[in-house]
């Protein structure tokens, strides 16, 4: 039956009272979240952006402190950063899409796809799976912490860190003296290497460049303009994108314990150097640069949106089960680091790295919220820490 326009009047005051609501409810949301934003500047960091993203709320963004000490610069909610190592969130993505459209399976041995030149003097690669990569769970040598690669970021030889190819790094996982971190299946060993063959096995299969399948299948479908690939320059058409944000290294006897800091990156204040340039450029685990803005609403799919099957989601999310009967503050490994905190299971992506970078994407189940944040500092290592024990309670709580 029609309604009348009498009708439609007596409704009117009505909807303006919900609209009236739900922008006054936005609002309060607004000033908790800048109050939380403002938690920074108890610590030593140069600058913060927040991006939190609930059910029935409007994405928030917002932006703290210095994107440039020199320049006395303010970070910006739009500006890019480097996203560090929640670039492998997007690999993993990738591969399974490709496993959603039955091309791999997660049982797929990585022998049976690459070349037997470029793997076979990995320590156990007849046995190694695609999971095994995923979950890092394959026992392959990390050279995270190789002195060897690290002098090529921030010490000695940083001149040479351009010239690193996918071959070279894969290399450094069967040299004389870099021991397997475990065997396949039986442990959890974070390794880089692991998603550099994850991005050959997707050029492999999609007989594409590991860029163009990410921008074809991820990034243009999701609508991230402001998401690519590091790049000294800006040429969209090779979906590289420039950094606009600095990074800072902390100064300390934990660092220089472990490398000499090449006299090519300055001292902007007492005890901190500017060290942009060490940033990684390894496109499938930390050579993403994005923003708040375009990490959110990639999160939001991942987790929220069925961007992936039913059936890969849930094996991404299955490492936490049970977890929340575990002791707080348990992590496991898989995909995503999942935690067992005071405020529930949360799921997290994190990037860390010497070029003055600390990121996370986080997924809280209970609350379905997505949170992602970016500190442009390295060195005082309790920047996740800050995240997740004193921005992301309160959000979800």
């Amino acid at each position: 039956m029609k309604k009348t326009l009498t009708q439609y009047v007596t409704l009117m005051p009505l909807i303006l009272l919900l609209m009236f609501l739900s922008c006054q409810n936005q609002e309060n949301h607004d000033k908790i979240y800048e109050e939380i934003l403002k938690k920074t500047a108890q610590h030593e960091y140069p600058g913060i952006i927040l991006g939190i993203k609930k059910p029935q709320q409007k994405m928030w963004i917002g932006a703290y402190g210095l994107s440039s000490i020199e320049e006395k610069k303010y970070m910006q909610p739009d500006d890019r950063f480097h996203i560090a190592s929640v670039t492998k969130i997007f690999t993993a993505t990738s591969i399974l899409k490709l496993i959603d459209e039955h091309k791999l399976s997660l049982n797929t041995k990585v022998i049976k796809v690459l070349d037997s030149s470029l793997v076979s003097r990995i320590p156990h690669i007849e046995k190694i799976t695609i999971q095994q990569l995923l979950d890092h769970s394959s026992g392959i040598y990390s050279f995270n912490n190789d002195l060897k690669y690290i002098e090529t970021l921030l010490g000695s030889k940083v001149s040479e860190n351009i010239n690193w190819s996918d071959k070279d790094l894969i290399a450094l996982a069967y040299r004389e003296n870099a021991e397997p971190l475990g065997k396949p299946g039986t442990g959890h060993y974070y390794s880089d290497v692991n998603y550099i063959l994850l991005a050959l096995l997707v050029e492999k299969i999609s007989k594409i460049p590991f860029r163009n399948y990410v921008k074809q299948n991820i990034l243009d479908p999701l609508d991230l303009k402001n998401t690519g690939f590091y790049s000294l320059s800006t040429n969209m058409e090779k979906i590289e994108v420039s950094t606009t944000v600095q990074g800072y290294l902390k100064q300390s006897e934990i660092l220089d314990g472990f490398i000499k800091i090449h006299s090519s990156f300055i001292e902007v204040t007492p005890g901190l150097l500017n060290t942009t340039l060490a940033v990684e450029k390894i496109d499938a685990s930390a050579g993403m640069v994005s923003t708040v803005s375009d990490l959110t609403r990639f999160g939001e799919a991942l987790y929220l949106k069925n961007f992936l099957s039913e059936e890969s989601l849930h094996w991404l999310l299955s490492i936490g089960e049970g977890i929340k009967n575990e002791e707080l503050d348990t992590s496991r490994q898989g995909i995503s680091t999942v935690w067992n905190k005071p405020y529930g299971i949360i799921f997290t992506s994190l990037g860390d790295g010497g070029a003055g970078i600390n990121s996370i994407l986080a997924f809280h189940p209970q609350s379905k919220s997505i949170i992602v944040g970016f500190i442009n500092v390295f060195g005082h290592f309790n920047e996740h820490d800050f995240f997740m024990d004193q921005i992301i309670p309160d959000i979800v709580n």
